[in-house]
Parts: structure tokens; C-alpha cells; sequence
């Protein structure tokens, strides 16, 4: 349920704006049926990510035990992700969080 809440929050912020942010740095990510982001270990990017939550309160100054790159996000309701990414800025791990 946090997970389907969160994914839907996820959906269509990318599209707020009138120019597409895909490019050949970062290309258009796998979506759902109904326009979501289908986030993926090990093939979902880190600029994807960064489209899809660039409505939401999110950090990304800290790394895990590992080292891996993190990326902490929240929206409003407080409910949440957070994801790790390789030195590629491919995702590793990633975990939905609720308040």
C-alpha cells in the first residue's frame, strides 16, 4: 500500500514541464501502465529518479556502509524512498519509507 501511495505520487512529476528531460545522458526510464516509474535494481538511473521526485523534499549528501551514493526523498504526507546508486549512478537498493 505505502509502496503503490508513493509510486503514485512518483507519477507524472516529470511531466510537469513542457520539454521533455530525456536525453542521450539520460535516457526516458520505464514507466507502468498508467505512467509511473517503474523503479528497478540494477536498471533505473539516478537522473530518472531525480525527474520523477523533483517535486518531493530530497537529499543526497550522505552514502550507505558501502559507499554507495544516496538519495533520500519525502513528500508532503511524509511518507517516502530511499535509494543507493553505483558509482555509474545506476540504482543498487532501494527501500519506500512511511512516516
Amino acid at each position: 500500500m505505502l509502496q503503490a501511495a508513493l509510486l503514485l505520487s512518483l507519477s507524472g512529476c516529470g511531466l510537469v514541464s513542457n520539454t521533455s528531460p530525456w536525453n542521450e545522458r539520460c535516457s526516458a526510464p520505464k514507466t507502468t501502465s498508467n505512467g509511473m516509474l517503474a523503479i528497478k535494481d540494477g536498471e533505473t538511473l539516478k537522473c530518472q529518479i531525480r525527474v520523477f521526485t523533483s517535486n518531493m523534499g530530497c537529499s543526497e549528501k550522505f552514502t550507505n556502509a558501502q559507499g554507495d551514493d544516496g538519495l533520500a526523498c519525502t513528500n508532503s504526507e511524509g511518507k517516502g524512498a530511499i535509494f543507493f546508486f553505483d558509482n555509474n549512478g545506476v540504482l543498487k537498493s532501494h527501500e519506500f519509507l512511511s512516516k
